[in-house]
């Protein structure tokens, strides 16, 4: 990763933020946080100026069965902002990292959990990247994709959290 900038700590009250977005199904929430990112998301696009945005996608499973929407893709609407759905999520069935404290088991449950949507591996050789997810905890899921979008040549890249543990 060759920077990171977070909108805001993940106090007691970004928990619950978090856990009614991600667990009560409150889309609208999800807009509002991203609502209030969206300056100091813009301007850290601006200082990074990247060739492309996407984010990290939610787990499949819970998309699908428990959720039934991505709460990171939901933030970047209520940012208005223009991604492109670069990465793809394995379909895997596991514990929420957020229940992992160690940061070893955390770097084993997400490796080779991603991949790139083939239409835009050759597209990023070269390029700068910036990926944004929902919250930074011990890093292991966003140092994974770094390396993964590295090892097929991208050039940076960059993360946004909206919340920093």
């Amino acid at each position: 990763m060759d920077g990171y900038k977070t909108f805001t700590h993940y106090g007691w009250r970004e928990k619950e933020w978090v856990s009614f977005i991600k667990f009560g199904g409150f889309k609208s929430l999800a807009h509002f946080a991203g609502n209030l990112a969206k300056p100091f998301l813009e301007g850290y696009i601006k200082d990074k100026k990247p060739d492309w945005v996407t984010y990290i996608p939610t787990n499949p499973w819970r998309l699908w069965f428990s959720r039934g929407f991505d709460p990171v893709e939901e933030m970047v609407k209520g940012a208005n902002l223009k991604v492109e759905k670069i990465l793809r999520r394995r379909w895997r069935i596991r514990k929420p990292l957020a229940r992992i404290k160690n940061i070893e088991e955390r770097k084993r449950l997400v490796k080779n959990i991603f991949s790139i949507e083939k239409r835009f591996k050759a597209r990023l050789r070269g390029k700068r990247i910036l990926v944004i997810d929902d919250l930074l905890s011990s890093g292991a899921t966003a140092s994974e994709v770094a390396k993964l979008l590295k090892a097929i040549g991208v050039k940076e890249v960059y993360l946004f959290a909206f919340f920093r543990a």
